[in-house]
């Protein structure tokens, strides 16, 4: 069963923000589904910011979502809030899911999202603008449009698909397939292997138990403490690998190579740039 529940009142408060814009916020609608039977939660959501948070205690699934708008010289339209597509629903079979998107014809509104759930299930999110942070799921699937992201604490695999924003990831348990378009990436502390795939923006790489692949566009790339392989195609940028057990191979475009202590390199190609080797 879930249901939702609407705060008491209105804040009409509003907080300047330049330029005759004011933000205001709206209402807080929270909402409750029993996760018992479920293994598999989906969150889909549009604009604003989202927390998703597992606990080893919880039972349930917990939402909190405040409702708000930018207020300026064109307006902010209007949006009755039965219009707003909020659902939480067990779908069956294990599978629960959390919707919520503002109508099209509203666009100066959105919703900020704060999920709490047992950390024994698996989640896959969609998520359309605004900063993100997971932490603390079985595992996780994450397609990401726009927005910084933050990712911590995953007992298996993570899969990320990212457009635009900045890129932090942590302590997995799993592997590690990243795809990014636009933003620096930061990855700490994977056990098992690594495997990305970037457009523009700098990729740093650390404590990997398992093996490292990069694709790269622009941007400087640093590699350190690996304990299998390290393959790396980069077409612009520095690139910096230290402490790598196993073998290193680089195929490199524009942009200077640092090496030191791994178990053994080979430079496949190398167009313009010095090598350092130590």
């Amino acid at each position: 069963m879930n249901r939702f529940s609407l705060a008491p009142g209105l804040l009409a408060a509003l907080l300047l923000t330049g330029c005759g814009v004011t933000t205001q916020y709206v209402t807080t609608l929270d909402g409750q589904l029993d996760a018992a039977d479920l293994t598999r939660f989906d969150v889909d959501v549009g604009a604003g910011e989202l927390w998703v948070v597992g606990s080893d205690t919880a039972t349930g699934i917990e939402v909190s979502m405040e409702v708000w708008r930018a207020m300026g010289p064109w307006g902010a339209g209007e949006c009755d809030l039965d219009d707003l597509d909020i659902r939480l629903e067990d779908l069956g079979g294990g599978h629960g899911r959390l919707v919520v998107h503002v109508p099209e014809r509203v666009p100066n509104y959105w919703v900020d999202v704060t999920v709490t759930l047992p950390s024994s299930l698996d989640l896959v999110v969609d998520d359309g603008t605004g900063d993100l942070q997971i932490q603390d799921v079985a595992s996780l699937v994450l397609d990401d449009a726009t927005g910084d992201a933050v990712v911590e604490r995953v007992a298996g695999d993570v899969d990320v698909d990212d457009g635009t924003g900045d890129l932090r990831i942590s302590d997995l348990g799993g592997h590690l397939l990243v795809r990014d378009d636009t933003g620096d990436l930061v990855v700490e502390r994977v056990l098992g292997d690594v495997d990305v795939d970037d457009g523009t923006g700098s990729t740093r790489i650390t404590q990997v138990g398992g093996s490292v692949g990069i694709v790269d566009g622009t941007g400087d790339i640093v590699v350190e403490e690996v304990e299998g392989d390290v393959d790396i195609v980069d077409e612009s940028g520095d690139i910096r690998v230290h402490r790598v057990d196993g073998m290193v191979t680089i195929s490199d475009g524009i942009g200077d190579i640092y090496v030191s202590d791994v178990g053994g390199l080979e430079i496949l190609s190398d167009s313009t740039g010095d090598v350092i080797t130590q």
